[in-house]
């Protein structure tokens, strides 16, 4: 005995409402539902049992609308995680307007920076954490012997504050001075930021760089990966160029970016692959 769910007059009356409300609201068309209806080309089938297929027809043809409209909400997604992929790409640096006290509306771009710089903008923080922490220190049991100690942490905090402005306004990915030059001379327009400058140009570092890898991070597929050597020596083989070029040459956004797209796209070809393999078995229904 047939379910009366499952009976042929429950059955064609739900067919025929699905089929009225599909072919209004644009889920399928005629042409989609028609080869199944009973009587039609892919359906010889009788009585409850034809439509069945009919039923599993129109599921199908909602599971397909369901489908669109969630590749198209990924594709807003996708989107704005491509628009932060291709500003890593292009690097590009951002103006700061600096504090103007005569006049001359003076400016200077950030730039993406590269491992190299960045490891040692890294060491620069670390170095001027410690002398503000030693500042502090010193303010709180200040006696008249420790003025010129209190002096000369504040110069060597300024001196270190101007060199990573000069970094990171310095065109291009790289150190403006030899890496291997632990006290560099500082330029005179680097000389002149005051405090407000360096803390205008850290805002900016901090959205060039420490963001926009924050942003690619959040575009990427979570789970196990490399640390940061691994990761260096798989960008520079799957890039075909010398890890040291990796390291110096390129912003380290510009190398996420390009490692990460490049692996989206390969994984976008795979998958593409796998459902053109398994859209090559057609949906029919045959009589035993």
């Amino acid at each position: 005995m047939i379910d009366a769910y499952f009976s042929e007059a429950v059955l064609e009356e739900r067919c025929t409402s699905l089929r009225a409300l599909f072919l209004e609201d644009g889920t399928a068309s005629a042409a989609d539902l028609d080869p199944y209806w009973p009587g039609g080309d892919e359906n010889s089938l009788a009585g409850a049992d034809a439509w069945i297929v009919a039923f599993t027809r129109l599921h199908w043809c909602l599971g397909r609308q369901i489908g669109k409209e969630e590749a198209q909400r990924q594709s807003v997604t996708m989107s704005a995680a491509q628009a932060d992929v291709l500003r890593a790409l292009r690097a590009d640096p951002e103006e700061v307007a600096l504090v103007d006290d005569d006049g001359t509306g003076r400016s200077v771009f950030v730039y993406p920076k590269s491992a190299m710089a960045l490891e040692r903008i890294g060491a620069i923080a670390l170095l001027t954490a410690y002398l503000a922490d030693a500042e502090e220190a010193i303010v709180a049991d200040i006696d008249p012997e420790s003025l010129d100690l209190l002096s000369q942490a504040r110069a060597k905090r300024g001196y270190l504050e101007r060199l990573a402005c000069w970094i990171v306004t310095h065109e291009g990915p790289g150190l403006p001075f030899s890496a291997f030059k632990r006290e560099p001379e500082l330029p005179e327009h680097i000389e002149r930021l005051t405090p407000v400058d360096y803390y205008l140009i850290s805002a900016a570092f901090q959205r060039v760089n420490g963001e926009r890898l924050k942003a690619l991070d959040a575009t990427g597929e979570k789970g196990t990966r490399p640390d940061w050597g691994g990761f260096f020596v798989g960008a520079a083989t799957e890039l075909g160029v010398a890890a040291k070029s990796i390291l110096t040459d390129l912003s380290l956004v510009e190398v996420v970016a390009t490692v990460s797209e490049k692996a989206r796209v390969h994984a976008e070809a795979r998958a593409r692959a796998e459902d053109e393999r398994k859209g090559s078995r057609s949906f029919t229904v045959g009589a035993d």
